[in-house]
């Protein structure tokens, strides 16, 4: 009956700790997946810059050949 007695105040201890254990690895996790997500948002406007630039470039140099091909350059 004592050995009862002396697990279950061990588990009564143990609880709030692993408790508090988890809920600091969750913090962790939430706080991380945060960051990722603002990386990945970065990331997709950095992309996007870029592609708007690619088609800007060739835009203006289609532009250029039609002029150049109608004599107008």
């Amino acid at each position: 009956m004592e050995e009862t007695t002396a697990e279950e105040n061990e588990r009564s201890v143990a609880a709030p700790i692993i408790f508090t254990i988890d809920f600091n690895i969750c913090t962790s996790y939430l706080a991380k997946e945060k960051d990722l997500a603002k990386i990945q948002e970065l990331h997709s406007k950095e992309v996007k810059s870029s592609y708007d630039s690619y088609l800007k470039g060739l835009t203006i140099s289609k532009g250029r050949c039609y002029l150049e091909e109608h004599g107008v350059l």
